[in-house]
């Protein structure tokens, strides 16, 4: 059986900057990774 979608958890809902849709916000992303 596929999974139909990326599971969801705690670390994915904290830091992961995401769109209205779910979907990963890539320029969000991409800022967070230049503060690293």
């Amino acid at each position: 059986m596929a999974v139909l979608s990326s599971p969801r958890g705690l670390i994915v809902d904290l830091v992961t900057p995401l769109k209205h849709n779910g979907d990963i916000d890539g320029r969000g992303l991409g800022r967070q990774l230049d503060r690293v």
